[in-house]
């Protein structure tokens, strides 16, 4: 991979990957996320604010793993290049559509709201009984 154009994105699935073939017989797999921003407000609390929408592209046999997998609004991770894509549209427009050439995907495990300790941002845990 170029370190070079390296992106990281943790977010939800905005839909299911959408899984097709290539006429080489490859799987592609196609799907967006949204990513969120969190930020502190004043008085201690959290506020989620909408980064935006990014397409992604993934190939080969973890294409087909993700789309049997990965659910709406699942929240996950990828690691990949951006790739520019320029084409005309229908009506004749010159286009510009910057996507995720995903190298990497994982789900993000996160804790029930309502487990998390006060404040702390840790899971609380189940004492033995």
């Amino acid at each position: 991979m170029d370190a070079r154009n390296l992106v990281i994105l943790t977010g939800r699935l905005v839909a299911e990957p959408v899984l097709r073939y290539l006429p080489s017989g490859a799987p592609v797999a196609n799907f967006s996320i949204a990513v969120n921003r969190n930020s502190r407000n004043k008085d201690g609390s959290f506020t989620d604010t909408l980064e935006g929408f990014f397409d992604c592209e993934l190939f080969d046999g973890v294409a087909i793993t993700a789309a049997e997998s990965l659910r709406k609004g699942q929240v996950i991770q990828v690691t990949g290049t951006l790739l520019q894509k320029r084409f005309e549209s229908k009506a004749g427009e010159q286009v510009n559509k910057v996507e995720i050439r995903v190298r990497s995907i994982a789900p993000v495990l996160l804790a029930p709201k309502s487990e998390t300790a006060a404040g702390n941002g840790h899971a609380k845990v189940a004492q033995p009984a």
